[in-house]
């Protein structure tokens, strides 16, 4: 199922008021919107509205359905509880590549903006130069994102004591990039992610890890460690480093 819209006080909606709400980086590409002119969650008559596939049952039900005031307060949205949206109901065709992310029982593909130890998954646009190299340059619609990125991943450095300073996030910068995050790859905005009511303390930060390329970051961790072992193993075994200090030393400085 898709999410269902309102509009409090119109009979119809088109592209203009689409994007006056905010509304026209959401509702599916092509523009399919099935209306009905109804009472809407505001008690007025209105629009009400949903993209995609047909959607038979497009009517306001107050005790069986879940609505919430966007934060621009221009329109409702919401979803019948019995089929409340799912990451598959979701997802855009051309999804971007990144790390998958359990999110209340379910998993969304989160864009890896800023691969470790450096570039990006994000689309591209590639270009010869006049040296014969080949450049490339992250697409207009993703380029704030991936700047949101680089700061993010400073702010990260900065939390686990790889860089000195303050952290320059708050709590609610941090969820708007993880709502960009989502949206890449989902047809879903701030108001989408409020009316689910999945994102946690606990799954936020897995999905803010995800964007700077997290999980590669902690393997290449993993394997750094392990080879330093190895060679502590083999030169323990040769005799160049003798006795337990020298060991728990090394291996001290592996981690």
């Amino acid at each position: 199922m898709q999410f269902l819209y309102a509009i409090d006080g119109v009979a119809s909606v088109n592209e203009a008021k689409l994007a006056e709400c905010g509304l026209d980086k959401i509702i599916r590409e092509p523009k399919r919107v099935m209306q009905a002119s109804l009472p809407t969650p505001g008690d007025v008559a209105g629009c009400i509205f949903a993209s995609g596939r047909e959607d038979k049952r497009l009517r306001y039900d107050k005790d069986a359905q879940h609505w919430e005031k966007s934060l621009n307060g221009k329109h409702w949205v919401g979803y019948w509880l019995d089929a409340k949206p799912t990451a598959a109901d979701l997802a855009r065709d051309d999804q971007i590549d990144g790390h998958l992310i359990r999110i209340e029982g379910a998993e969304w593909l989160i864009p890896c903006a800023r691969v470790f130890p450096e570039g990006t998954k994000m689309p591209r646009s590639m270009m010869l130069g006049a040296d014969g190299k080949v450049y490339g340059k992250v697409l207009g619609k993703y380029q704030a994102f991936c700047r949101q990125a680089e700061v993010l991943w400073d702010d990260l450095n900065r939390l686990i004591g790889w860089a000195e300073g303050e952290q320059v996030l708050n709590a609610a910068a941090e969820l708007r990039r993880v709502v960009a995050a989502l949206g890449c790859n989902y047809y879903v905005g701030v108001d989408e992610v409020n009316a689910l009511e999945v994102l946690t303390t606990e799954n936020i930060e897995r999905v803010l890890w995800a964007i700077v390329d997290g999980p590669a970051l902690v393997e290449h961790v993993e394997e750094s460690k392990n080879k330093a072992l190895e060679e502590i193993s083999a030169s323990t075994g040769n005799g160049s480093k003798s006795g337990s200090g020298a060991t728990a030393e090394a291996t001290a400085a592996a981690t």
